[in-house]
């Protein structure tokens, strides 16, 4: 089933904001557009959210720092998705991801040619 983002379509400026978090056992993502108008405040819708338990593979240790990599791993592959998707139908002016991992964001190759802000 379709969903309505919004009942506006005068909007000046789009954003796709994706935040990514993990805790002992499970893992989630959720993304939210968020639509910026001319004369009245902004706007967010729920695109999509995902969440999973963490794996019961034998011998390998998911620690919450490899989970949150997970997530932001998870987080980056949906921003790509949701990107491409929504191409021709609205244009995101920025893409936001925020991880409240150091350790993850560390150990992301990409973090450092990219400015990364990393909310608490």
């Amino acid at each position: 089933m379709p969903r309505q983002l919004t009942t506006r379509y005068d909007y000046s400026k789009t954003q796709l904001i994706l935040f990514s978090d993990a805790s002992k056992n499970n893992y989630g993502i959720t993304a939210y557009i968020r639509f910026e108008f001319p004369s009245e405040p902004a706007s967010c819708a729920l695109l999509l959210a995902k969440s999973r338990v963490k794996p019961l593979k034998e011998g390998e240790r998911m620690t919450i720092p490899r989970l949150e990599l997970t997530s932001l791993e998870t987080s980056t592959n949906c921003a790509v998705f949701l990107t491409q998707q929504l191409h021709n139908l609205i244009p995101f002016e920025s893409v936001e991801l925020f991880c409240d991992s150091i350790i993850a964001l560390g150990w992301d190759d990409n973090t450092q040619d990219t400015e990364v802000r990393c909310e608490a």
